[in-house]
């Protein structure tokens, strides 16, 4: 069954703090990973905290990659939403892990916009430490 869009949510522990507190890399790391998952960057915008820490955005034609990192744990929290046929959200992922020199990696991926016939939407999730994805299926109840 054809998705709308797939939604990635990433852990990322053991990164390099000195990479995680610099503004113009986190923003360069944000726009190469747009264009590794074959998604045309709109708008970009980060913010660099004095007590430490980046949060970055990337407004995509097909969505949004989004990053927030302290430094300070050696950790950062990624999101990335794509639709399409052609995005390449976990490449996105993986390449932002790998710049940023994370030792591990949790990744779960959401296909989004999927309903069975009932109209209930059903997401398959998986978790991935460095791209070995072990998939499990939640069917959620649609909101009332």
């Amino acid at each position: 069954m054809d998705t709308l869009g797939r939604h990635v949510i990433a852990e990322l522990d053991g990164c390099d703090a000195e990479l995680l507190s610099d503004c113009a890399t986190v923003r360069h790391l944000l726009l190469e990973a747009a264009r590794r998952a074959n998604a045309k960057a709109l708008a970009d915008e980060t913010f660099d905290f004095q007590e430490g820490g980046v949060s970055g955005f990337v407004l995509l034609a097909e969505s949004h990659i989004s990053i927030h990192t302290w430094p300070e744990h050696r950790y950062a929290a990624i999101d990335i939403y794509t639709c399409g046929r052609f995005t390449l959200p976990e490449k996105a992922c993986s390449f932002l892990a790998d710049r940023l020199g994370a030792s591990q990696v949790q990744m779960t991926t959401l296909d989004r916009g999927v309903s069975d016939r009932s109209g209930r939407h059903e997401h398959r999730m998986g978790a991935a430490l460095r791209g070995a994805v072990v998939p499990t299926l939640a069917n959620l109840p649609n909101s009332a």
